[in-house]
């Protein structure tokens, strides 16, 4: 029980210290290094992320918006990194 109660506490504890969004950049970091497919990334990542959602406000979180705002986050990852790597594509052309 005081286990339960000590890994609750640190993830609520790493979810105000780090943010929503760097807590899903985590999950999906984590997710990724799963050998899965990427389906079960996802419901990972979901199963994950409600698992720390308080109790009163997992009431008017739903499971296909916990989807979207991962999604969305994963989404603004791709760009970042396909945009980073085509900078560096350019880069090497122009020398």
């Amino acid at each position: 029980v005081a286990f339960a109660i000590m890994a609750i506490g640190l993830v609520v504890y790493n979810i105000k210290k780090l943010g929503l969004r760097q807590f899903a950049i985590n999950l999906i970091s984590q997710a990724e290094n799963m050998a899965v497919q990427n389906s079960e990334k996802m419901n990972y990542c979901i199963d994950q992320f409600i698992k720390v959602i308080p109790a009163p406000i997992n009431l008017f979180i739903t499971r296909d918006m916990v989807r979207a705002f991962i999604q969305k986050v994963f989404d603004e990852i791709k760009i970042a990194l396909d945009t980073t790597k085509a900078e560096k594509i350019e880069a090497k052309e122009d020398k």
